[in-house]
């Protein structure tokens, strides 16, 4: 099962032509309407799941902008 951060499946949602006010409606409900999570489900060739916290580093690994500041100093 795909695992998607709130944002990435807000992009994809909108790329297929949903509207910023549905998505609204949706978070506001916490569910996503069948029609609409089949159509996802197509998109992205596996069913998936949304997660409102973003996906976890693996240890030792550093975020783009923790590499930028090593450069800055």
């Amino acid at each position: 099962m795909l695992t998607l951060s709130r944002s990435e499946f807000e992009n994809a949602a909108l790329a297929l032509g949903f509207k910023p006010a549905t998505l609204r409606q949706w978070k506001c409900r916490k569910k996503v309407p069948g029609d609409a999570r089949n159509r996802l489900t197509i998109l992205f060739d596996q069913p998936f799941e949304i997660i409102d916290e973003p996906k976890p580093q693996p240890k030792g690994c550093l975020t783009l902008a923790q590499q930028a500041a090593r450069f800055i100093r």
